[in-house]
């Protein structure tokens, strides 16, 4: 599969999931903070859930209990800016949507697929993977720095685009391959019942990373 992506005439991108085009933490944190007992409350700090369950390993359990749970990939709501960027790789780039796998729990693979077939389509590339950094390609678009650093490892002439999220800002260390983008709305369009019912998003940052690398 991966000598399929370097035979690609395009260029490759490849587009994360969880934070990327949909909110997890969103789903995630109120989930665990409903796990809580009397004698937790104001505990933990839920900013960052990466090193929340590697410093209280029942808390990682408690997430792997929820992200088993049916229903809970298919109910997270879209980052509609990360949605708008797919469209924009798609049209220059070959682009694969990568995400991991949850070794334990094959209904989080469907549900992940049933997800992406409602909010994206069904015309589209799927890699359902253990390791990104083995999967070569020319953009990657992912909200975790250390995924970032791994996968240029492999790819040093590779870009990262990265939606700016409380938890990712400070772990760039300095690396100019990676491209923080604030994936904020810039405006909103209300309608007369108080809906939002569009928003505007400032694509500078990915549209400049995008033309260097086609530049190339």
């Amino acid at each position: 599969f991966l000598r399929i992506i370097q035979m690609s005439k395009k260029k490759v991108a490849l587009v994360d999931m969880d934070g990327c085009l949909c909110r997890w933490d969103d789903s995630m944190i109120p989930a665990l903070q409903s796990m809580e007992s009397p004698q937790e409350a104001g505990l933990y700090d839920y900013s960052d859930i990466w090193p929340l369950q590697d410093n209280h390993p029942h808390m990682r359990q408690r997430a792997k209990f929820v992200m088993s749970k049916q229903g809970f990939w298919t109910g997270l709501k879209p980052y509609e800016a990360g949605v708008q960027l797919y469209w924009h790789l798609s049209r220059n780039f070959t682009t694969y949507i990568v995400t991991k796998a949850l070794r334990y729990c094959s209904l989080a693979w469907k549900e992940k697929v049933d997800w992406l077939h409602k909010y994206i389509g069904n015309n589209i590339h799927i890699m359902v993977v253990t390791d990104k950094k083995l999967v070569m390609g020319d953009i990657l678009f992912d909200d975790l720095p250390e995924n970032g650093h791994e996968w240029l490892v492999n790819n040093p002439n590779g870009r990262v685009i990265m939606p700016k999220r409380r938890y990712n800002f400070n772990r760039i260390n300095g690396e100019n391959r990676i491209h923080l983008w604030d994936d904020s709305p810039t405006k909103q369009y209300i309608s007369d019942f108080g809906e939002v019912i569009k928003e505007d998003y400032d694509f500078s940052v990915p549209h400049k990373v995008i033309e260097e690398v086609l530049a190339k």
